[in-house]
């Protein structure tokens, strides 16, 4: 499919990274009276740090909670 110069400018500038390419997740959370400031506390404390990033070795120290997909 052919896209415009400037829609493809938008795809790049959206989804494009030098490194990973397109890949892209969106996390949408629809409720009533919800607490965005602890929701994002909560998912922010599930993230890596930059030292467990950078030392995928160590990955597999982590529990895996999702066995049964493999």
């Amino acid at each position: 499919m052919m896209y415009s110069p400037e829609m493809n400018a938008e795809f790049e500038q959206e989804f494009g990274h030098k490194k990973f390419g397109d890949r892209r997740t969106e996390l949408v959370i629809i409720g009533v009276l919800l607490d965005k400031q602890e929701i994002t506390k909560l998912l922010d404390s599930a993230l890596l740090t930059r030292e467990e990033l950078e030392t995928p070795e160590d990955w597999d120290n982590y529990r895996d909670l999702f066995p049964a997909w493999l």
